[in-house]
């Protein structure tokens, strides 16, 4: 016995005294971030082999040479290859002026990146090109004019910093269109949350951009805010410091419309100046963009999912049957928006997944089914931990001998035999946040793939970040760069505490003791370096100041990353409900929501359109279709229309691109009408009229008037603005049959 200690204790060394070598250049490459090189041996719970050396000028080849080119930057190379996305979310902070707030990221891209990030933007724009650049900076100048000195600061800051970038050439990367890629998200309270608080989740599900990073706007005006982020835009997961929620772009199908603003800069600036999801509601819609959809709350319970744009259609928590809560992935919900697909055939839709089938979205579908399936039979233990848990649950494999035999029968097969969850290989960032009206939001992101039981959500869609650490880091929505930074530091000091403790529970002659320490240590590297930068940033001040406390802050989160791994691979974290003490998932007790190629079928209902709409009347049908009772909300300009009597025929139905709009309901149906001109400043007063009826309602700009009407006469009913008889109201009609 005492034989084999020995032995091992030998073993142990050997490794130490290699991990020592390795420090010198022997480890493969590594950057500040803290990235592990090629692994050696590991550990028990999956932890990262001996680090390579970390540091700024990091550009080695695998084998410790120096590359052709040093290239200085905080990610990790691979020669001349630069490992983007590195293992751990960069985050960037900004604050001042639009100009500095656009100088400081274009500044902290090339630091973390390297100057390739920012050369990939270089353009030349003569002629027919550059008047529709000028012609999109002034749709910009018109609508969002105090972004247009970030896009100038941003000019400015690359080009201070070696790389030379034009407005004109930031301007049209911001600009150009980028497809919506695909994402899922909720965002829960009340009822459905332990605290009766608000808590939100979204993953960016798509492989990771290069330069995708999470930043921190701290402007002189309007809110502070953060995002998860691609080139400086908005993207998935963000909230500002009134506690309003972007958890992601959404569902649904896009408009009609022009796209005349850049949806980056219009969902930021809907989290700059929006202190309530409503607020945030009248600006999405107020832009020149179809794509401004997306799912929206805040820290009241507002919540709501725009599917549409010209014309609106807006979902509401409790429309597919949701208690204090609302999900979205990337198909429709709203069934009334199936006349917008194309030919019906082929197409179902189910109150819980939406639309599927042939022409549905099979991706979607599974993703749907697990938010419902968590959110509903585990209705009021939703918290931060059990947030975490939702894109650590694991998925199982495809259910088919070979991987490839899975992808052959994907997509003939409608997706049978699998069964994606959110959290996958296609994540390339998932975020938890606990929004706050205040300083005291709390952001929780994990670069990549929370889970190392990760399993690909579609044939196509797994992506593999190296020296993953399958941790989340934790950011605070402070008032400051100095604020944001100490919370960040509290965290890496108490996650070093952590791993300590956990690490020193293992004896020299563990096998996961060597690896695990290496891990460690560069932990405490970071934490180093976070302090050093601290110090430097206290002794400058404007851009300068805010630059190195974005270096203390990356450093600090790098140090969280790293220490968690440690510790989690020792203490795994809850990746199922019943390690958080809940019951089985799946179990009899629940009411669990089948994906469609699960389901036997004669549950399977095909969508027709005839069922919603007839072609030449454009009416909804007279016969009530089989659905559970649903609220009906329908926006007409500044005109809205809600009812709660079930003979109205689904969820946020709209009115087709065709006019006359008509609105048919049984006698006896009572429709609640808002008339608000509060998110069209400049447009003046407005007028609501029903005619046969006694309804004759001025509204002034800037408020809203409510009233309830209860149709007992059948009968056709004109609904008008006499203000305005030319907009808006003049196409509607309410048709009351018996």
């Amino acid at each position: 016995m005492e034989r084999n200690k020995l032995l091992a204790l030998l073993v142990s060394i050997c490794l130490i005294l290699i991990l020592g070598a390795a420090s010198f250049g022997c480890a493969g490459p590594a950057g500040a971030d803290g990235s592990p090189g090629p692994a050696g041996p590991a550990g028990a719970a999956g932890a990262a082999g001996p680090a390579g050396p970390a540091g700024a000028a990091s550009a080695t080849s695998p084998a410790g040479e120096s590359a052709s080119t040093l290239i200085e930057a905080e990610i990790p190379y691979d020669g001349d290859v630069p490992l983007a996305p590195p293992s751990i979310r960069p985050v960037m902070i900004m604050s001042g002026s639009e100009y500095d707030m656009g100088y400081q990221y274009a500044t902290q891209t090339t630091q973390v990146f390297g100057p390739w990030i920012l050369e990939r933007k270089q353009g030349t724009f003569t002629g027919e090109k550059l008047d529709q650049l000028k012609e999109k900076e002034g749709y910009i100048q018109q609508s969002l004019p105090e972004w247009i000195d970030f896009l100038k600061g941003m000019a400015d800051g690359a080009t201070d910093a070696g790389v030379k970038l034009s407005y004109e050439e930031v301007l049209a990367d911001y600009t150009g269109v980028n497809p919506d890629p695909s994402c899922s998200s909720w965002i829960a309270w009340g009822s459905a949350t332990k605290d009766g608080k608000v808590i939100f989740g979204s993953s960016g599900d798509h492989q990771n951009r290069f330069d995708e990073a999470t930043l921190i706007f701290l402007p002189e005006t309007g809110n502070n805010f953060m995002t998860d982020s691609r080139g400086g835009g908005l993207m998935h997961g963000g909230m500002n410091n009134k506690g309003v929620i972007y958890a992601h772009h959404g569902s649904g199908v896009t408009g009609g419309g022009s796209t005349q603003l850049p949806s980056r800069l219009c969902v930021m600036n809907s989290l700059r100046f929006a202190n309530t999801a409503l607020e945030a509601q009248e600006l999405q819609l107020s832009y020149e963009n179809p794509r401004m959809k997306g799912i929206w709350g805040d820290i009241d319970g507002n919540a709501f999912v725009i599917e549409m744009k010209n014309p609106d259609a807006i979902r509401y928590p409790g429309d597919n049957g949701e208690r204090d809560f609302i999900f979205a992935t990337n198909n429709t919900l709203n069934p009334a928006l199936g006349m917008y697909m194309g030919d019906e055939y082929g197409l179902s839709w189910d109150i819980n997944l939406g639309f599927f089938g042939e022409r549905g979205d099979i991706y979607s579908n599974g993703r749907n089914a697990g938010l419902w399936n968590l959110l509903d039979n585990y209705h009021g233990e939703v918290d931060l931990e059990f947030g975490k848990m939702m894109w650590r649950f694991p998925a199982p494999q495809p259910d088919y001998p070979t991987y490839e035999e899975a992808s052959a029968a994907y997509s003939p097969e409608q997706g049978k035999g699998w069964n994606p969850k959110i959290g996958n290989l296609d994540n390339s960032m998932v975020v938890v946040g606990i929004p706050d009206d205040g300083d005291e939001g709390l952001y929780y992101v994990s670069q990549s793939c929370a889970t190392r039981y990760g399993m690909p959500a579609n044939p196509t869609s797994h992506y593999y970040v190296p020296y993953t650490t399958y941790s989340f880091i934790e950011l605070k929505l402070a008032s400051s760069p100095e604020t944001v930074t100490d919370a960040a530091k509290l965290v890496a000091q108490n996650s070093l505490y952590y791993a300590h403790v956990e690490l020193n529970k293992l004896t020299y002659w563990d096998p996961p003791y060597a690896p695990l320490l290496e891990i460690f240590n560069q932990a405490a590297t970071e934490w180093t370096k976070g302090e050093y930068y601290m110090e430097e940033a206290k002794l400058t001040e404007g851009t300068e100041s805010v630059l190195l406390w974005g270096k203390s802050l990356r450093a600090f989160t790098r140090c969280q990353a790293l220490a968690k791994q440690v510790k989690n691979s020792l203490v795994p974290p809850p990746d199922t409900p019943d390690d958080l003490g809940l019951r089985e998932f799946g179990g009899a007790w629940g009411d669990w929501v089948l994906v469609p190629w699960e389901r036997a079928e004669e549950d399977v209902v095909p969508w027709v359109r005839a069922d919603w709409v007839t072609e030449e009347e454009w009416v909804l049908p007279t016969e009530v279709v089989a659905l559970p009772p649903i609220e009906f909300r329908l926006f007409i300009g500044d005109i809205r229309l809600q009812s709660d009597d079930l003979s109205l025929y689904g969820s946020g139905l709209i009115p087709p691109q065709k006019s006359p709009w008509t609105i048919t309901i049984k006698k006896g149906s009572t429709l609640t009408i808002t008339g608000s001109v509060s998110g069209h400043p400049g447009t003046g007063n407005h007028n609501v009229t029903i005619e046969g009826t006694t309804v004759d309602v001025d509204v002034a700009e800037g408020e809203a008037s409510t009233f309830e009407v209860t149709f007992d006469e059948v009968g056709t009913f004109k609904v008008t603005c006499n203000v305005h008889p030319d907009e808006h109201g003049e196409e509607v009609k309410i048709v009351v049959m018996e």
